[in-house]
């Protein structure tokens, strides 16, 4: 389902949100402190205000996996290069929503190529930075690599794996996964103890969520750290409870939807009272009524 209903509401805030990405590298007064998590010998997780980054650096600069709204930009370049001052040269947008994305005009400023899934430039394109006269004026924020089905780097003596998913939180996700640092960065299709949330009004899917866990799971191994989205740093345990949660969400609303109660029926039996405390987290992306909608409304467009 892509239009009517609540997802213009979605949208607005996300585009309320992504409005300021372009925004010139400056500071940012209100901006919270970059907490940096050392991974491997060469990549870190920074947590900020947006999404969660992963950067790779070494001798041949830095990689760096999203990157948080624009306001925030230079205090995470300054984090960076507290870490390892190289040149920063390319960074990989997981999907195309604000928080993973506003930075990308102030990093290409400082030098680095933007690489994202063909849907991400699709959806940027047709939602953002136009004009009165509906010409695109911010073609520096946009990805200008883009892949299909999965694209890899090189770098700093490791092999980096970008491979897209189904259609999960958008239509064009991505994970990346460090090789050599066994080290995967899962998007926004992982929510680390926190609702999960996925735009429909941009082919995001509630199964397609499970689907793409699924993926992130079979590249995951036993000692494998994982960044995800949002939420803290997790391991190979948290993403399969996190998926088996997910599957008995789904399990319970597709019985709701064949027995024929309607969305707000299903919503006020409090199907999930169980596994709230579960999907607290140290914050919380959104009430459990409202993902109960997006659950319930995702899975009986795809029956």
């Amino acid at each position: 389902m892509r239009s009517g209903g609540i997802w213009p509401i979605v949208v607005a805030l996300l585009l309320a949100a992504g409005a300021i990405l372009v925004s010139p590298l400056g500071s940012w007064a209100q901006a919270p402190a970059v907490k940096v998590t050392r991974l491997s010998d060469t990549v870190h997780m920074l947590r900020g205000r947006g999404g969660n980054i992963a950067v790779s650096v070494g001798v041949d600069g830095v990689v760096m996996i999203d990157d948080q709204f624009a306001p925030a930009s230079k205090i995470i370049a300054d984090a960076i290069a507290a870490i390892d001052d190289r040149p920063l040269r390319f960074v990989v947008n997981t999907h195309w929503h604000g928080d993973h994305t506003g930075g990308n005009k102030a990093f290409t400023a400082l030098g680095a190529t933007i690489v994202a899934h063909d849907n991400v430039r699709a959806e940027m394109i047709g939602r953002w930075f136009k004009d009165a006269n509906g010409a695109f004026v911010a073609s520096d924020a946009l990805p200008t690599i883009t892949f299909n089905d999965r694209i890899s780097f090189h770098l700093n003596g490791e092999t980096v794996e970008i491979v897209k998913v189904p259609a999960s939180h958008t239509d064009g996700d991505a994970i990346v996964h460090f090789t050599g640092s066994n080290v995967l960065h899962m998007g926004d299709v992982f929510f680390n103890g926190l609702y999960t949330f996925f735009d429909g009004s941009s082919g995001g899917r509630f199964s397609g969520m499970i689907e793409a866990l699924e993926v992130g799971l079979a590249v995951a191994g036993p000692e494998t750290r994982i960044v995800p989205g949002h939420g803290a740093l997790a391991t190979r345990a948290d993403l399969e409870w996190h998926l088996g949660h997910l599957k008995v969400i789904r399990e319970r609303t597709l019985a709701a939807i064949a027995e024929g109660q309607s969305v707000g029926d299903f919503i006020a039996s409090k199907p999930t009272r169980d596994l709230e405390e579960a999907f607290d987290g140290d914050y919380k992306v959104m009430a459990a009524e409202k993902f109960l909608r997006f659950v319930y409304v995702s899975l009986k467009a795809d029956n």
